[in-house]
């Protein structure tokens, strides 16, 4: 005899058949060993959807090569606008850069300098690549270590006794933040924001962060496109004063002396 849904379950427990022996998880229980997938390795109830769910040993490669270019899409088909912007400033600030390899070997301060500038850039990209891929949280990670080294770079620019140190490997990267802040403004902030919300345990980190597909209004995605834009646009700032002799036009930085530049956007 079909027993119905709001019936009393038959094992006496006094709850209703549904809420009891006639639930989705005493099905999934009573017939767990056979559905127990090959290369589960741990398994929890999802109290949402009422059923169980297995974790397998391929979690990792499916999430890369299955989902992850499903994410990419995703992300590429909602903020396509903001990656040609971010592409094509990248372009201008790479494109300085390049203009100064050209004399390589004649500044040893210099071409550190703009090699660490080229590095801070692909760093740049690296947190773009991050988000693209669903990790929300992690980009700022990145940034905060683009700004570091653009704050080493602007000191040697500054200070060139401090390469020696540099080329020891003993120059203390984040102090050098307290110098480059008074070349660029705002540096001293970005840096202090970043460590303390992503390189730090900030308050961002309170909450579980999702690895899931991308639609316009996705918040997470929209605050870090707006840090990778300002990680590349002080990049062009940078590379501009760094590489002053280089460029033909002026657009951040004014030479008011020998060895001496005003900031004057």
């Amino acid at each position: 005899m079909k027993i119905g849904r709001n019936a009393p379950c038959p094992c006496n427990s006094g709850k209703k058949y549904k809420k009891c022996c006639g639930s989705p998880l005493a099905n999934s229980v009573n017939n767990f060993d056979e559905a127990i997938p090959d290369g589960a390795v741990a398994t929890f109830f999802d109290k949402k959807n009422e059923t169980i769910v297995f974790l397998k040993d391929t979690m990792v490669v499916n999430q890369l090569r299955r989902e992850g270019p499903k994410i990419a899409a995703s992300f590429d088909d909602a903020f396509d606008k903001e990656i040609r912007q971010i592409s094509e400033q990248f372009a201008l600030s790479f494109g300085t850069l390049c203009c100064r390899f050209q004399h390589a070997g004649k500044d040893r301060v210099c071409d550190a300098c703009v090699q660490l500038l080229a590095n801070a850039s692909q760093t740049s990209i690296a947190a773009l690549e991050l988000v693209r891929h669903g990790f929300r949280l992690q980009p700022g990670i990145l940034i905060r270590n683009a700004v570091e080294t653009v704050c080493v770079a602007l000191s040697l620019f500054a200070e060139p006794t401090l390469f020696e140190a540099y080329e020891k490997g003993k120059l203390q990267s984040s102090k050098m933040v307290s110098r480059a802040k008074e070349i660029v403004p705002g540096l001293g902030w970005a840096y202090g924001f970043f460590s303390k919300e992503f390189a730090h345990i900030g308050q961002l980190h309170q909450q579980m962060t999702e690895w899931d597909t991308f639609e316009k209004s996705d918040q997470a995605a929209e605050m870090n496109l707006r840090f990778i834009k300002f990680a590349v646009n002080l990049l062009t700032i940078s590379g501009e004063l760094i590489c002053y002799d280089s460029v033909d036009t002026h657009r951040y930085w004014k030479r008011i002396g020998p060895g001496r530049y005003s900031y004057d956007p």
